[in-house]
């Protein structure tokens, strides 16, 4: 085996991981990402546009900045919450 494919075999895990899966969902706006994602089990939605106010979901205020994005995601890893998905 060469060193090239050796070293880009290294980078590669195999099997089931036990970390939970991030997603991340884009597209226009009104083509049904949050309610694909309301789907999840217990999801956690950052809002960062309207749209949350017709499902019944657990999310944060309205994120108006990166930085507000950025201070519920570290609410988030304080792990101080039952909730699995984001």
């Amino acid at each position: 085996m060469s060193k090239k494919k050796a070293d880009f075999e290294s980078q590669l895990r195999r099997g089931k991981q036990k970390k939970p899966p991030r997603i991340c969902i884009y597209g226009d706006h009104g083509i049904g990402k949050s309610t694909l994602a309301s789907q999840f089990p217990d999801p956690i939605f950052i809002s960062t546009e309207d749209g949350l106010d017709t499902l019944d979901v657990v999310s944060f205020d309205r994120a108006e900045s990166a930085t507000t994005v950025a201070e519920n995601i570290q609410t988030l890893l304080s792990g101080n919450t039952l909730l699995k998905l984001v």
